[in-house]
């Protein structure tokens, strides 16, 4: 039980989400498509619309990150 005697300040560390592709994907096509969707100034939008802040541009790292994904990446 927390007992309060007036007001508090609560800080936190902003959460930073992740997405990926696994290996045994069955529709890797679809997948980065939806990826392209998120990190395009579309999904920005609702991202920002929510009250999260985008990291412009994505980053990414590992191997096998579609061509189509890596104009809009920051490898890291």
């Amino acid at each position: 039980m927390i007992h309060s005697t007036g007001p508090r300040m609560i800080i936190g560390r902003p959460l930073i989400y992740s997405i990926t592709i696994p290996e045994s994907a069955r529709n890797t096509e679809g997948a980065t498509e939806f990826i392209n969707f998120v990190i395009d100034e579309q999904g920005q939008a609702i991202t920002s619309s929510e009250g999260e802040i985008p990291i412009v541009p994505a980053m990414a790292t590992g191997y096998g990150i579609p061509d189509l994904l890596l104009p809009r990446l920051q490898i890291v």
